[in-house]
């Protein structure tokens, strides 16, 4: 009210600035790592927003710097994807890091299967085709013309295939990490849009990966060029 603005949220994690009048789209003033409940700016100061993440976490915004200067969020990470690779099972989400358990012991009580674990991390800004910084800097950085987007974007799917122990993970800032042998991981490319699914082609050296633009990207498991191949007017949400 003090400030005469308006703004909306929902479910593409984004908060725009509107036309109070028209509703007109005038902006946008933070790209969230999650889906969104509701949002609130403070009557002392209009420039100061509470965001609720549906990641379990509350954000407090600088409107017109898109700055995150403070957060909670004490609730576990969530787990987005899974898959079965040389006898392990991988599982990535929300950590930032892919978990590989290896079937340890049966317990010889209860004859439950135990499992150890490791991690492989893969957190952090890098260009395509290059190593990952193991130490990223967690700073504000353009994506594009339109706005922003902060760190620590996560895992929607996975997608494995057992002939060369190749995985791919496609993260909600378009991100797809392609894994070798459960050792190393690289930004493979980055897409347009939010990654839904994934999936290899057979043994081909590409693979497809469906987005929340609406559109199917062949990728190239080598290089990591990729093209559109089909378009539609609503989000895509699976492959086979």
């Amino acid at each position: 009210k003090r400030s005469g603005r308006a703004f909306c949220s929902g479910f593409d994690r984004n908060v725009y600035e509107v036309d109070p009048v028209t509703c007109a789209k005038k902006g946008l003033i933070w790209r969230a790592p999650f889906k969104l409940r509701w949002i609130k700016t403070l009557e002392r100061d209009p420039d100061i927003m509470i965001v609720q993440c549906r990641n379990g976490g509350l954000f407090k915004i600088n409107i017109e710097s898109g700055e995150v200067l403070a957060q909670i969020k004490t609730t576990p990470d969530a787990l987005w994807s899974a898959g079965a690779l040389g006898g392990e099972i991988l599982t990535a989400g929300e950590s930032g890091q892919l978990d590989i358990y290896a079937p340890h012991q049966v317990d010889p009580g209860s004859r439950v299967q135990r499992f150890s674990k490791r991690e492989l991390s893969f957190s952090g800004a890098g260009d395509a085709g290059g190593k990952f910084d193991p130490h990223p800097a967690l700073s504000l950085r353009e994506r594009d013309q339109e706005g922003r987007e902060r760190d620590g974007f996560y895992v929607k799917r996975m997608a494995v295939r057992e002939s060369d122990g190749l995985a791919l993970l496609g993260r909600t800032n378009g991100d797809v990490i392609k894994v070798a042998g459960k050792i190393t991981s690289w930004l493979l490319c980055r897409l347009p849009a939010a990654v839904r699914d994934l999936v290899f082609l057979g043994e081909e050296k590409r693979a497809a990966a469906a987005c929340e633009d609406g559109r199917i990207y062949l990728i190239d498991l080598e290089i990591g060029i990729f093209e559109a191949i089909y378009e539609s007017d609503l989000p895509i949400w699976a492959l086979a």
